[in-house]
């Protein structure tokens, strides 16, 4: 399943994709050297200091990698078509230091480093110190860890040295990619848990890095999740001014295209630790996920392509929508976005993935000989299913295998969010209560189950054009409840919004006093007063022994400018108790 450069010459001269709306078309543009819609949509502004960019998987036809999208040709064209602004490039440790030194004096070659220089053009360059898979360094990882990690900080100092002087980086990120999902079997009995195995190298490199100059910065993390115990602990093993960016991957829950309480409490268990200061990076997590269960579940995926219907690329583009207005929107005592210093989106393109597993993957099974997993490069991936490691088609990008555009989304990133204020309130005031079995610090608003509360939610259109067929809605976010392309019906101009009626409500909320307006004017403030009530299983403990917490949203759908759209305002995310706390 390779889409090779004959293939892709091969192409209509004329890309044609589904407009998001009622299943007209669009003129993307002309082949190859697509340039976009004549009438571009309007595309947001990147904050000032902010990195923005792209996860674009995929090697060129031909190449070995784990992932094949189309010629990274074409995926660099697309990219320069939007307002990213941030570039990298790798150094590795084999490629640089292939021998080991013994007692001498290391010897490094980085003459094999040449970075694209369409990464390079970049307003922000970040370069990614790779310091595993080293052949010689490997055979003693554990065996005599001083001596490794003590190599490792050489080679990082003379790395970033290279960096900064050949091509003025500061920049610098390391610590692979999501190591809080290693296996145990990959660092137990040497380390106590993944944490401890994690952060042990990257202060060698830190310590490198700072001695190349002390104006380098390290990001560090890639964290798969990044509430505040999973944060902390990194601290707990010596993350303490051993980086100065913090990344997570920050994917929520269906419905949430941008996890904002991973990012809320990362920045808190920092605050906690003395590192307010210290900026959040999403390295992934502003995706297209949650899929539409068409996509989700459709098994056409693993074998190929198919047309995208009009309503699975509206999705993709509430999906971009959605995160860009949560990363750049200020929550007033929730949320600030200055704590976030830039994202990449997931992903660029739809790709075939893991076309390597079945070559690394190692089965492992129970007493009675079933398959329950694989162990793939120090990660374990629980399934039964034998097929999982071959290769498959993952539509999660905004443009798809053939490297054509769904929609014009490509073409408006980061979108324009159209400009409004919209905030909620909880009236109180409220208790507060500890959610934590351990850490008695972790406390939040507490709300009696069963009690009416009363809820306010102010909203301002600042555009200098109405905003019309408005639908509003105050609920919590669950699995019955979504805003995004499947969330809501946009066809022959007419907005419908999806309300699963006999859908079990954890917040129930009425609203009080007169139906909101359909439309609202330029300038013009609607003001909503709700009742709401806390259902009783919400006072229950989750899992891991915490009270479970909810943040209840007030939503607002819309149309504007032709298009439709959705916001939110927050209110406090509570604990629901049974009892008023002592």
């Amino acid at each position: 399943p390779r889409l090779s450069y004959e293939a892709f010459r091969a192409l209509p001269k004329t890309w044609v994709a589904l407009a998001p709306q009622a299943g007209k078309s669009v003129v993307l543009g002309q082949g190859a050297g697509a340039t976009g819609p004549a009438d571009k949509p309007r595309r947001g502004t990147v904050p000032e200091g902010f990195m923005l960019s792209f996860v674009a998987p995929g090697v060129d036809p031909g190449e070995p990698g784990d992932d094949q999208g189309p010629p990274g040709a074409v995926r660099r064209r697309f990219i320069r078509l939007t307002g990213c602004n941030t570039g990298g490039f790798t150094i590795r440790w084999a490629d640089t230091e292939p021998a080991d030194p013994g007692n001498r004096p290391s010897q490094y070659d980085f003459s094999c480093v040449r970075p694209d220089r369409e990464e390079l053009r970049q307003k922000y360059v970040i370069c990614y110190l790779d310091f595993f898979g080293n052949p010689w360094a490997d055979k003693f990882r554990f065996t005599d860890i001083p001596r490794y990690n003590r190599l490792l900080e050489r080679w990082a100092e003379a790395a970033c040295r290279f960096a900064r002087k050949r091509f003025g980086v500061s920049l610098f990120e390391t610590g692979g990619n999501e190591r809080d999902l290693v296996a145990p079997e990959t660092y137990r009995p040497h380390f106590p848990d993944w944490h401890f195995y994690y952060m042990d190298p990257i202060k060698a490199v830190h310590a490198g890095m700072k001695r190349a100059h002390p104006d380098n910065r390290l990001i560090i993390g890639n964290l798969c999740y990044s509430d505040r115990n999973h944060v902390g602990a990194l601290y707990v093993a010596g993350a303490k001014e051993n980086f100065e960016i913090l990344a997570i991957h920050a994917y929520g829950p269906r419905g949430v295209h941008v996890d904002m309480e991973q990012v809320v409490e990362a920045h808190e268990e920092m605050a906690f630790r003395g590192d307010a200061d210290i900026p959040i990076l999403l390295t992934e997590g502003w995706a297209a996920f949650p899929l539409p269960e068409s996509i989700d579940r459709d098994p056409v995926w693993r074998r190929g392509p198919r047309p995208y219907k009009p309503q699975e690329i509206e999705h993709y583009r509430q999906a971009v929508l959605d995160g860009w207005r949560n990363l750049t929107t200020p929550r007033p005592g929730m949320y600030d976005p200055k704590w976030v210093c830039g994202a990449r989106f997931f992903v660029l393109n739809d790709h075939w993935g893991g076309r390597g597993w079945a070559e690394r993957a190692k089965p492992q099974y129970d007493d009675h000989g079933n398959l329950r997993g694989f162990l793939l490069d120090g990660y374990f991936i629980g399934t039964s299913d034998p097929d999982y490691i071959k290769p498959f088609l993952r539509p999660w990008g905004l443009i798809d295998i053939a490297g054509r555009p769904k929609g014009d989304i490509i073409y408006a990133f980061p979108p324009y969010i159209p400009r409004h204020r919209f905030v909620a309130a909880l009236e109180g005031p409220l208790d507060t209560v500890r959610y934590d079995p351990v850490r008695e610090e972790l406390t939040c608003p507490a709300v009696l189950a069963g009690r009416k509360y009363v809820a306010t939610a102010e909203f301002t259109n600042l555009e200098s054009t109405p905003f019309t067929q408005c639908h509003w809605r105050l609920s919590e976010k669950n699995q019955a409840d979504f805003p995004g392309g499947y969330g809501f019906v946009y066809e022959d101009g007419v907005l419908d919004v999806f309300t699963d009626e006999k859908a079990d409500r954890a917040v129930e909320a009425r609203l009080s006093g007169p139906s909101p307006p359909r439309t609202i004017g330029p300038g013009e403030t609607v003001r909503l007063r709700y009742e709401i009530v806390f259902d009783e299983e919400l006072a229950g403990l989750g899992e891991d022994g915490r009270r479970k917490r909810i943040r209840p949203l007030c939503d607002l759908y819309f149309v504007w400018d032709g298009r439709p759209y959705h916001t939110d305002a927050w209110l406090p995310r509570v604990a629901v108790v049974k009892e008023k706390p002592q």
